[in-house]
């Protein structure tokens, strides 16, 4: 079947089977769509129906559906809502102690640099870096 575009006649060549009882088509060269609907006859050139626009303006609003699950569900019971709190608690615990310690081994290295470069001489490269001497 040979159709062409209402808008730029541009014409195409596509297979009746394809077109069925009628099919939505988007010309190639200009971007229009227009409805195709087969012919009464096999000879008799495709009818073209223009669609009309989409409306101008922002899509209907349409409301959430009620089926929805939320992100975080409520716990179910009081003793649920404990364990969460403490497991919350033990979690902050663990990264104020992993602070507390990297502290800690930080003002040793720092109190005891002396030793530290007799032991290791290679260090004396760090405190150098960070603009102290060896002794403390």
């Amino acid at each position: 079947m040979r159709i062409a575009c209402p808008t730029c006649d541009a014409t195409y060549e596509v297979p009746d089977a394809l077109i069925g009882g009628g099919r939505l088509l988007r010309c190639a060269k200009c971007g229009h769509d227009w409805m195709v609907r087969p012919a009464a006859g096999d000879s008799a050139p495709a009818a073209a129906t223009p669609v009309p626009p989409p409306p101008e303006g922002p899509p209907p609003f349409r409301p959430p559906s009620r089926q929805a699950q939320p992100i975080h569900p409520p716990l179910p019971n009081p003793a649920e809502q404990r364990r969460a709190r403490a497991a919350a608690m033990l979690l902050w615990a663990a990264w104020i102690g992993s602070g507390v310690l990297l502290a800690a081994l930080g003002a040793g290295a720092w109190a005891y640099r002396g030793p530290i470069v007799e032991a290791w001489p290679p260090a004396a490269r760090l405190y150098l870096l960070l603009g102290a001497s060896q002794t403390g």
